[in-house]
């Protein structure tokens, strides 16, 4: 689960805000994008709160982790997107800008299947393009 808390302002016991045990990001971090935290638990769905009382939104699978593993990197969000990557290179897009999240793009890196070529990072974004580092390369998806 997650626990939000609210630090003291000189060094004492901190104050529990809320705590929800049915968001549970497996081990990527949760990302906050306006006022709604997100985060995406083993089974490869993702699901969103209110980050300022934890009360849980829509969810919505963005991946079958037993066919395109699971996620080891942690989404990151660009506008009203989140994009976040498979263990086996599928690229998702996430528009979570309305009263549901849905997938709005995907596209699967062409990994090598022989060396087993995982996508173990957190992907970056810049002018436009996703930047994806495998065990062997550096992907760049979409840009200038």
């Amino acid at each position: 689960g997650i626990t939000a808390l609210k630090p003291s302002k000189n060094g004492g016991t901190r104050e529990q805000l809320w705590r929800s045990e049915q968001m549970s990001p497996s081990t990527v971090s949760l990302v906050a994008l306006g006022g709604k935290i997100f985060a995406i638990n083993g089974a490869g769905v993702l699901n969103v709160a209110d980050r300022a009382t934890g009360e849980r939104g829509w969810k919505v699978r963005i991946s079958d982790v037993k066919a395109n593993g699971g996620f080891s990197g942690s989404p990151v969000a660009a506008g009203k997107h989140l994009v976040a990557v498979t263990e086996r290179g599928l690229v998702q897009i996430v528009d979570v800008s309305g009263q549901e999240g849905a997938v709005a793009g995907s596209l699967q890196l062409p990994l090598n299947a022989e060396t087993k070529e995982l996508v173990l990072c957190t992907p970056a974004l810049s002018r436009g393009a996703i930047y994806v580092r495998t065990d062997s390369a550096l992907w760049r998806v979409g840009g200038e």
